[in-house]
């Protein structure tokens, strides 16, 4: 299992785990739990709204198209909080890139100063305000179920940290990443041993397919990269240029 695998199924490890933390203190006689959960949409979006009007920094992973979203009002006060000094970093899944108007979005709260990166790995989409507080969505296909607010700082670190490492994965929002994005997961995952000098036989035997499934894989590449057969360039030396730009090697 890769490291991005292993993160994404941690994070969604301990959204089960919280969930469970949740359900059982919810029969507690108490007013103020670690982990909360709340199943009212309205009022998740309340207090989200008042923590980004206050929060000195927003951490933020985003997993689907914002238009899928409850989300009335929060450019606005994205943009107000910005302008308040708030530090806000977000990583997106690069799926939700294919819609211009989404990438059109991204790129100007980047340029706002609201620091996008995009990466290919799945997880559930996360919010967190100045390491103290977490927010996860109930089900993670279901936004309107409502969401977990966490409070215990041990869990809260581990979200933070399952962020740093996604983070630290993704690539810049304003590499040149259009064309890149148009490759499968298995295209790029031979793009990537293309990138450390295979053959295709090598790579049919690291990924456990024929040589003409690569060779398939790899005319598919240089399609969506927009590679034209030229007697004056080596397209799979262009891809793998076009890779290392984009993966920040």
């Amino acid at each position: 299992m890769d490291e991005v695998e292993t993160s994404g199924r941690r994070l969604e490890s301990i959204a089960k785990e919280l969930a469970q933390i949740a359900a059982f203190q919810a029969a507690l006689p108490v007013t103020a739990y670690d982990v909360e959960r709340i199943e009212d949409n309205g009022a998740v979006w309340e207090l989200i709204r008042d923590l980004t009007e206050k929060a000195e920094e927003i951490l933020a992973m985003r997993a689907r198209d914002a238009r899928r979203r409850d989300e009335k009002g929060a450019k606005i006060i994205t943009f107000a909080a910005l302008e308040r000094g708030t530090i806000m970093r977000t990583v997106v899944r690069a799926d939700v890139l294919k819609s211009p108007d989404q990438a059109a979005r991204i790129r100007e709260l980047h340029a706002a100063g609201d620091l996008h990166r995009v990466t290919d790995e799945q997880f559930r989409e996360l919010l967190i305000f100045d390491r103290r507080v977490a927010f996860m969505p109930i089900d993670p296909d279901e936004l309107p179920l409502g969401a977990l607010m966490v409070r215990q700082p041990s869990m809260v670190a581990s979200l933070v940290d399952l962020f740093e490492q996604s983070w630290a994965r993704a690539r810049d929002v304003t590499t040149p990443f259009d064309r890149m994005d148009r490759l499968t997961r298995r295209e790029r995952e031979v793009l990537g041993l293309m990138a450390e000098g295979r053959s295709n036989g090598a790579i049919a035997r690291t990924l456990s397919i024929t040589e003409v499934t690569v060779a398939k894989h790899v005319a598919n590449i240089f399609c969506k990269l927009d590679l034209s057969p030229a007697e004056s360039d080596h397209r799979r030396v262009l891809a793998v240029l076009a890779y290392l730009r984009t993966s920040g090697r």
